[in-house]
């Protein structure tokens, strides 16, 4: 395992036991409707993003 691999293994396993803290969310109507807003929201248009997913990859 290179160092790379190594560092994304350890923060999968801290997202993991990060997740599994979370007991419970209590929300009113309001807070669960703003919620829901963000969360469904599309993500805003990003120039640099569509160009690197458009460049030709080295692998290819």
């Amino acid at each position: 395992m290179n160092r790379s691999e190594f560092l994304i293994d350890q923060r999968k396993c801290a997202e993991s036991d990060d997740l599994t803290n979370i007991k419970l969310f209590v929300l009113g109507e309001s807070q669960m409707a703003a919620f829901e807003a963000v969360v469904n929201a599309p993500e805003p248009a990003n120039d640099k993003l569509v160009a690197l997913m458009n460049k030709k990859s080295v692998f290819e």
